[in-house]
Order: C-alpha cells, then structure tokens, then sequence
C-alpha cells in the first residue's frame, strides 16, 4: 500500500511538472508578445506626440490627443493575471493529475495484489502435501523395524500425494495459460456441438464409473471462439458435475439463443451448493463444503472456466438449491457468420 501511495505522489508530481512547464512556456510567449506590442505602442504615441508639436493646429482648433499609455505598468498588470493563472493551473493540475494517477495505476495495483494472493494461495496449497509426504517419511525412518505392509502403505500414499501435486501444477499452468491469453486469443468459427462431443469423450470413462448418464442436447450453433479452450471449459464443467454427482444419476447439457449470444446449460442431479458457497465458487483454491463429495481438489476448475469465458467476452453463473442439483450457465456470442 505504501508503495503504491509513493508511487501515485511520484506520478502525480510528473503530471504536475509537465503541466506547469507547458502552461510556463505559453505564459513567457504571450507575455513576450504583448510586451511588444506595448514597446510599439508607445514608440508610435511618442512619434504622434512630436509630430503634433512640430506642426500648429489651425487657430480654434484643438487637436485631441490620446492619453499615454505606461507599457510598464501594463506588464505588471499582465504578468500579475499569468502568475495567478499559472498558479491556478498548478492546483487544478495537482488534483487532477493525483485522480488520474490513481486510475492509471490501479489496475497494476489489482494485477500485483492478484499476483500476491496467488503466490500466497499456491504456496500454501503445495507446502500441505509436501508436508505430509516429509512426515510420513520422517516417522517411516524413525522406526528401526518397519514392515512391509507399513512401507507399501507409506508409497501408495505417498504416490497419492505426488499425484495430487501434478493435478495441482497442471491447473496452475492451465490458469496461467488461460490468463496470458485473455485478448489474444486466435479466434475462428467453432462448432458447439463438436466442442460438447469433444469434452463428453473425455468424461464418459469417469461418468460409466459412477453410472451416470450425460445428456447433451445442445444445437449445432456456430461460436467465435478458440476450439480447445472451449472443450477444456466443458471439460471441467461436465467434470464437476460428474464428481459432485451421485451413483446413477443423470448429467444434461442443453443450449438456447439469445439475440447474438448462446445460452449453455449443464445441470446436474447432486446435493448442490450452499448460499455462501455460490458466492466464492469461482475464487481460486476455494472449495465447497467437503460434504457435496469425497472427490479431492484444489479449488482451480472453475476459475480456470470463468477465465476462458471472459476471454471469449461471456459470462458465467450458477443456480443451485440444496438437494435439488446445481445448474451452470454459460453465455458465449455467436460467429457473426
């Protein structure tokens, strides 16, 4: 916070500066060229007035002269109104410029502060298991006999705990991924029907598992988009809803239009998810209560999901009701073909 302060001030000083050296520069050229123009004007009047001396007026004829004009106390007049306007321009300058500041860097405050928050949460989410896997071990080597039960369970859990590291480095590459592409994005026309039966693929295997059907009954629109993204966000939609889903249960995905946008729906059958819960859903490392599934996660999905939609400049909500399913809504544009 400090350094941001410091660093508003310092730019705020810099507006200033240019400002009063432009307003200096126009203040010395107009004060320069009236101060001539006086030297003129009193050049001319002085001729006037010698000249109407040299000649005699016609007898009962007066000749009516213009008062003198003091060019120096012109200037001081001049110079007095600059000095005023130039120090009116140094305090509307100073506010302003501070206000401006402000907008111009806050969105590199919110990067470093987002930065931060993420280093902090990865961090703490990557010490967890590391810690678990030192401990199990440090105990395993405090124990002169240990059997062979005892050594297959330490690697199967280990093992375990690798494998939850890897989950967790590929959703934070996936996200630093999906945010590097934010307005760079290759876009072309995309089939929605093929993106849904690309990431169905993949999530039938985890769906037979559980016996649960998936439905997808979306229309063949055409999106403007980037085709693996948007499988990788179906992809971890229909994950979730698979996961967080009971045994027998059924998974459906439905499409609307809307004006130039498509509504996608995918709902699903589970305990769904509390008021507070909906609330952070999206947030990065946030998960829901660990009641909704015994499945182990990091909380980096669904805000892998919400960057690819607003990459594609869409939207994304959920409405869930305890014990009633959870319904997520994507609105993505249509190809303007």
């Amino acid at each position: 916070m400090n350094t941001f302060h410091s660093t508003r001030l310092k730019l705020t000083a810099w507006y200033v500066i240019i400002s009063i050296i432009i307003t200096l520069i126009f203040s010395v050229v107009i004060y320069l060229g009236i101060a001539t123009q006086l030297d003129r004007m009193s050049e001319f009047q002085q001729f006037n007035i010698q000249n109407s001396v040299r000649i005699s007026p016609p007898v009962n004829t007066p000749m009516p002269l213009p008062p003198p004009v003091d060019p120096e106390s012109v200037k001081n007049r001049i110079l007095f109104i600059l000095i005023i306007v130039n120090g009116v321009v140094l305090c509307v300058s100073g506010g302003a410029g501070y206000i401006l500041a402000g907008r111009t860097l806050r969105p590199i405050k919110e990067m470093m502060d987002e930065q931060s928050r993420f280093i902090t949460d990865a961090s703490h989410e990557l010490k967890t298991p590391i810690t678990a896997i030192r401990t199990e071990f440090e105990v395993a080597m405090l124990e002169k006999n240990i059997s062979t039960e005892e050594s297959e369970k330490l690697i199967k859990s280990s093992y375990e705990e690798i494998i939850n590291l890897q989950g967790l480095a590929e959703n934070l590459l996936e996200l630093t991924k999906q945010q590097k592409k934010r307005g760079n994005l290759k876009l072309k026309d995309v089939s929605l029907l093929e993106v849904t039966e690309a990431a169905l693929k993949k999530i039938v295997p985890l769906a037979k598992q559980k016996h649960i059907v998936i439905n997808n009954v979306v229309d063949d629109y055409i999106l403007r988009g980037e085709e693996q993204s948007l499988v990788e966000l179906f992809v971890i939609l229909l994950d979730n809803a698979v996961k967080y889903s009971p045994d027998h249960s059924a998974v459906k995905l439905a499409s609307k239009k809307t004006d130039h946008h498509v509504l996608i729906t995918v709902s699903d059958q589970g305990v769904g998810i509390t008021e507070k819960d909906r609330l952070r859903i999206f947030d990065r490392f946030y998960q829901a209560d660990k009641s909704r599934s015994k499945t182990v996660g990091y909380g980096l999905g669904l805000s892998i999901a919400k960057e690819i939609v607003q990459s594609h400049k869409g939207s994304i909500s959920v409405e869930s009701k305890i014990g009633s399913g959870t319904t997520f809504t994507i609105q993505l544009p249509l190809s303007a073909a």
